[in-house]
């Protein structure tokens, strides 16, 4: 009799058990399956974002939001971080993005395939002090005083000669040097030559078009522009350069 009692309460047991690990089970599949699909939209995304921006890497990508499926049957993204570097810049006093991150929300394909919408952006662009040297032709760096960077080049007879000076937002997506402190011993002709090299705004070429630098600081990395947009266009530098 003890073993008839005990055994339907055995089956009632297992039952609920093998409903769960079959849950479990599925659960599993169903993610590993999405991580799967989330992990070639990240590669896609990323190879797409190269060829619209030309950098040099791989960007790295990473799409939030569960499920990835579903969203990419949805036709859009819900939230994708990139972190890519080198970003090449072309024209007049060409300044590189030495690294450039962003956060966009609601990515959506366009009628063209390799052009994407970004509902919002934000981010931060930083441009090297060794970038910033090389596209200027004066070394820039780091200043003592906080906030402001050391300007410094070599001039025929005169030797080394520096200046002080802080950045500001100067456009939409240019920034220029302020408050400019120029030796008080300098003689004109190399007021002149430091001016000249400082006087004209950094332009961020080949930002996505719709974005915008908001605010400019200074650190021991370099000078970061604070970039922010909404109805940002991805598009492949080619066209970009064409429509322009």
């Amino acid at each position: 009799m003890p073993r008839w009692t005990t055994l339907p309460g055995s089956r009632r047991i297992r039952l609920p058990l093998a409903l769960t690990a079959a849950a479990l089970t599925l659960t599993a599949a169903a993610v590993g399956g999405d991580r799967l699909v989330a992990v070639w939209a990240e590669h896609a995304t990323a190879a797409a974002f190269q060829e619209a921006t030309g950098a040099t890497d791989t960007p790295s990508v990473h799409i939030g939001g569960f499920p990835v499926t579903r969203q990419l049957l949805a036709g859009h993204l819900d939230r994708v971080t990139v972190h890519a570097g080198e970003i090449p810049a072309a024209g007049d006093r060409p300044v590189p993005l030495t690294r450039l991150d962003l956060r966009m929300t609601d990515v959506r394909a366009e009628s063209d395939p390799k052009t994407a919408r970004a509902a919002t952006v934000d981010g931060t662009a930083l441009l090297s002090y060794a970038d910033l040297s090389r596209a200027l032709g004066v070394r820039v760096g780091a200043d003592r005083a906080p906030g402001r960077v050391d300007v410094r080049t070599d001039l025929p007879l005169l030797g080394k000669v520096s200046a002080s000076a802080t950045l500001a937002v100067a456009g939409p997506t240019s920034i220029a040097f302020h408050e400019v402190h120029l030796d008080a011993h300098l003689p004109a002709a190399a007021d002149a030559a430091l001016v000249q090299a400082l006087e004209q705004p950094i332009t961020l070429r080949d930002l996505p078009a719709g974005m915008k630098v908001t605010r400019v600081r200074v650190d021991s990395a370099g000078v970061r522009g604070a970039l922010t947009g909404r109805d940002v266009t991805f598009t492949p530098r080619e066209q970009a350069g064409q429509a322009v």
